[in-house]
C-alpha cells in the first residue's frame, strides 16, 4: 500500500510538473493544514489529543481548467485527506478520497461534472451555521447526519439566475445495477443569494452498501448580514430506518464580526429524536477565530453538548469523530485550541 501511494503521489506531481511549465495558470496545487489541541470530558472520565481537521478538513489537491473558446472550459479537481499529526493520509484506501472529478462548463449553460463529488449539503452547512458546520462548538454539525461524498456522480450546476442557482446529482450503485442498485445516491440542491441575504434548502437520498435502506436528508436554512454581524439559521432533517434515525434539528446561531482579523460565534441547537426512544439533545457552542494572515488563523472552540436518555452525539469535528462517550446519554464537554493554513 505506501509504495501504491508513494507511485501515485510521484505521478501525480511529475504530471503537475509538465503542466505548469506549458500553461503557468493552468493547474493549481493547494491546501489546508488544520491541527488542534482538545481537551474534553464525556462522562466516566476525561480525554487529551492533538488530531488534525477541528475547523477545516486538512487537505491538498490539485485543480485546473483549459479555456475551449467560447466561454467552454474543461475543468478537474483532485482532492486528497490527510492528517498532519501522523502524516498520514484520511482514507488509506483511496488516493483522493475528497474529490476526483472532471466537468465541462460554460457560464451561460453551467456545469456538468462527472466523478466522486463533495454532497452539497456539505457546503451548505458552512453558509446556515455560524460555525462553517465544523468544530466541535458546532451543533449541527454534531447532530447532522448526511453522505459527505459520493462515487460514480454525475451533476449539473446551473447558471446564476437573478440569484437563483439550481443543482442536481445522481450517483449510480456500485452493483451494477445504476440507480436502482446499492450506494446510488439523489440529490438536490435551490439556492438564492441577494447581497446580505442567503437561503437554502438541499435534499439528499443515498442507498445503503446493501442496498436495503435509504438515508433521506434535508437542510433548509440561510444567513443575513447586518451591519458586524452574521445572523444563521437552519433546520435539519434525518432518517435511516435500519439505524433507527429519525431526527428534526433546529439550530440558531450569531457571528460577530468585531475587527478585520477577529470573529467570535455563538450558537445552540436542539436535536429531537421522533423515533419515540426520546433521545433527544442539546448543545450550546462558541467558536473564537484571529487571522493572524489571509492564509493563517488561530481558532479556540468550546461546546457543551446535553444528551437524553440513550443519546450518543459527541463533539465532533470539520473531518474527524469525537471522543466517544463513556456510555449513551451521559453528556460532553469540550474545549479546543487550534491552527488553520492555506497554501
Amino acid at each position: 500500500m505506501k509504495k501504491m501511494y508513494k507511485k501515485i503521489l510521484v505521478g501525480v506531481v511529475a504530471c503537475f510538473s509538465c503542466g505548469y511549465a506549458a500553461a503557468q495558470s493552468a493547474v493549481t496545487i493547494y491546501g489546508v493544514l488544520d491541527q488542534f489541541a482538545e481537551y474534553s470530558d464525556t462522562g466516566a472520565h476525561s480525554t487529551a489529543r492533538l488530531a488534525s481537521s477541528g475547523l477545516y478538513g486538512s487537505r491538498w489537491g490539485l485543480k485546473g481548467s483549459e479555456d475551449l473558446g467560447g466561454g467552454l472550459k474543461a475543468n478537474f479537481v483532485l482532492e486528497s485527506g490527510i492528517n498532519p499529526n501522523t502524516g498520514t493520509f484520511a482514507d488509506s484506501t483511496r488516493a483522493f478520497n475528497r474529490q476526483a472529478w472532471v466537468s465541462l462548463s460554460q457560464t451561460n449553460v453551467g456545469e456538468l461534472r462527472l466523478g466522486r463529488q463533495t454532497s452539497p449539503m456539505f457546503f451548505t452547512e458552512g453558509q446556515i451555521d455560524a460555525f462553517v458546520g465544523a468544530s466541535i462548538a458546532s451543533g449541527l454539525n454534531n447532530f447532522s447526519t448526511y453522505t459527505v461524498r459520493t462515487d460514480n456522480t454525475v451533476a449539473y450546476l446551473s447558471p446564476n439566475f437573478g440569484g437563483v442557482t439550481a443543482e442536481v446529482y445522481y450517483g449510480f450503485g456500485t452493483t451494477g445495477n445504476g440507480l436502482a442498485g446499492a450506494n446510488a445516491s439523489y440529490q438536490a440542491a435551490l439556492r438564492y443569494i441577494n447581497g446580505p441575504l442567503y437561503l437554502a434548502t438541499i435534499y439528499e437520498a443515498v442507498k445503503n452498501a446493501t442496498n436495503t435502506d435509504i438515508l433521506r436528508s434535508t437542510y433548509t436554512g440561510g444567513h443575513y448580514s447586518f451591519n458586524s454581524f452574521i445572523a444563521y439559521l437552519a433546520f435539519h432533517t434525518a432518517k435511516l430506518g435500519s439505524q433507527q434515525i429519525d431526527r428534526q434539528v433546529v439550530s440558531a446561531s450569531v457571528k460577530w464580526l468585531a475587527s478585520p482579523f477577529t470573529s467570535l460565534s455563538l450558537g445552540y441547537t436542539y436535536a429531537r429524536d421522533r423515533s419515540g426512544l426520546g433521545n433527544n439533545a442539546q448543545d450550546v457552542g462558541v467558536l473564537y477565530q484571529y487571522a493572524l494572515s489571509k492564509r493563517t488563523t488561530l481558532y479556540a472552540a468550546a461546546s457543551f453538548l446535553d444528551n437524553k436518555e440513550k443519546a450518543n452525539y459527541t463533539l465532533a469535528g470539520a473531518a474527524v469523530a469525537g471522543i466517544p462517550l463513556s456510555s449513551p446519554g451521559e453528556n460532553a464537554r469540550g474545549v479546543q485550541l487550534g491552527i488553520v493554513h492555506f497554501f
